[in-house]
């Protein structure tokens, strides 16, 4: 259930909202819980759809847009982001089930898509931070300037609808996938049982008699919030002896 109280119907929300909601529903056929839920700040709303649209009209085609979404919410861990993107990516841009699967891990068979997911992997991972490396790959693969841009800014809108369903709790209207990549990054580097190393308590953790080695301060963060749920969504992503 989400967290956040979503409208029932359009009509349910904000009159400044109803007409962009209208565009929506004229556009896809329905309307998510996404866009109804951003529809109660009309601002919002008009936000982001308005950059969203915008980039709908640059150089990147559908098929890649929909590739970048999926593997920004499957880095940052958002089920309903990454169930909507599949659904589109599969109707909407027409991506079969191989493409669909490698966009989640960053990477494609069309080598220019690659270098998009492959730069987009890094931008959401060094916040930003690109090395002149990963700046270098993205234009041998084909990116032009623009392109490389463009890409940044599409990491830009699809964390800000994944943090928006994030801290919702966002109900999924799409057929349901759940991300993993977001405890691939964060999580152990090593996970192992009855290692006998002592936990420091900055960088390892000792749970159920198990080590959790962590590569970041937002993993141990994640951990120290709720251990239970962080093992069991780590467990389901790694088989462990």
């Amino acid at each position: 259930m989400s967290k956040l109280a979503i409208p029932a119907t359009v009509d349910a929300t904000p009159a400044a909202s109803q007409p962009l909601l209208a565009a929506v529903k004229n556009q896809l056929g329905s309307v998510p819980n996404l866009f109804r839920l951003l529809g109660t700040s009309p601002a919002s709303l008009e936000g982001y759809l308005g950059l969203s649209g915008a980039l709908g009209k640059g150089e990147l085609d559908v098929k890649t847009r929909q590739r970048l979404a999926i593997r920004v919410a499957e880095l940052n861990g958002c089920d309903y982001c990454l169930s909507a993107h599949t659904y589109l990516g599969q109707n909407l841009a027409k991506l079969d089930e191989n493409e669909l699967a490698a966009a989640r891990e960053g990477r494609s068979a069309d080598p220019k898509a690659d270098a998009a997911l492959r730069f987009a992997t890094e931008v959401v991972r060094a916040r930003g931070h690109v090395s002149a490396a990963a700046l270098s790959a993205a234009r041998a693969g084909g990116l032009s300037d623009a392109q490389v841009i463009e890409v940044v800014l599409h990491v830009a809108v699809n964390t800000l609808t994944n943090y928006v369903n994030t801290v919702a709790g966002t109900d999924v209207d799409f057929p349901r996938l759940s991300a993993h990549a977001a405890y691939d990054d964060l999580c152990a580097v090593a996970v192992s049982m009855g290692e006998r190393v002592a936990s420091d308590g900055v960088s390892s953790s000792r749970y159920a008699d198990r080590l959790f080695r962590f590569s970041s301060a937002e993993a141990k963060a994640m951990f120290d919030a709720d251990p239970g749920a962080f093992v069991s969504k780590a467990d389901a992503r790694w088989p462990l002896p």
